[in-house]
């Protein structure tokens, strides 16, 4: 815990706090190394620091690692917790990982809620958008399908908007909703299905919101028509919409 550099004195001295000096006749002291230290002078060996701290070569004491930071055992400097993990406190030799629905860069404090329209597994480094036909809200886990009579047509949806009258999807996660056929409608947005139009009246186009009943001289006996018929001769239909 002693040194003399010089020749001829009548004393040795103490080493001081950083180093040491472990031999008899040291001409000089040594630096304690990374993850080591001397709190006081005329010591002779050093002291190792307890995980979760760490000292840089040659100083008196160990300095907690910081929120973001670990160690596990001697060194000079604490480590970043790796992306998709965080250190919360001070001082912490293991890291945790981000949660489902959460996810952090190199070295963070605290992981980071996924926005609306994206998700994470745990340990996530980032955010997937959800696909087209899912939405999800903010720190979610996974995507949820579109229900029937719903469509998200991009990826990052934050909702699934209604099929607009005339349209519908029968089942959930679509990403477009299908045009009713010939002969049927739907006249609400959210539609499930389309009706076919009753009797009396047609639907000649794709996507249609509602039938037309048809024309005098013209008559629809069954239902789903895309056109009206022409009476026979010989007959007649004075009204509209005859069947």
């Amino acid at each position: 815990g002693k040194s003399q550099s010089q020749s001829g004195q009548a004393a040795c001295n103490d080493c001081s706090a950083g180093s040491y000096s472990a031999t008899m006749g040291a001409a000089s002291c040594e630096d304690c190394p990374a993850g080591y230290i001397t709190a006081s002078g005329g010591l002779s060996q050093c002291t190792m620091c307890a995980a979760g701290t760490s000292a840089a070569s040659g100083t008196a004491s160990c300095i907690s690692c910081v929120p973001g930071k670990f160690a596990t055992e001697p060194v000079a400097e604490c480590t970043d917790c790796a992306a998709g993990s965080y250190s919360a406190k001070s001082g912490l030799t293991v890291c945790d990982k981000c949660l489902g629905g959460t996810y952090s860069a190199l070295g963070q404090h605290a992981c980071t809620q996924c926005e609306e329209g994206k998700y994470s597994l745990a340990a996530s480094t980032e955010c997937t958008k959800c696909a087209v036909g899912t939405y999800s809200s903010a720190g979610a886990q996974k995507c949820i399908q579109c229900a029937p009579g719903q469509y998200a047509a991009s990826e990052g949806s934050a909702s699934c908007a209604d099929c607009p009258a005339g349209s519908y999807t029968s089942n959930a996660g679509f990403s477009e909703c299908q045009p009713c056929s010939v002969g049927y409608y739907a006249d609400t947005a959210g539609s499930k299905g389309c009706t076919a139009c009753a009797t009396g009246s047609f639907a000649a186009q794709n996507g249609t919101s509602t039938c037309t009943k048809c024309a005098t001289g013209k008559y629809a006996g069954v239902v789903g028509s895309a056109e009206c018929t022409d009476c026979a001769k010989g007959k007649y239909a004075n009204v509209l919409g005859a069947t």
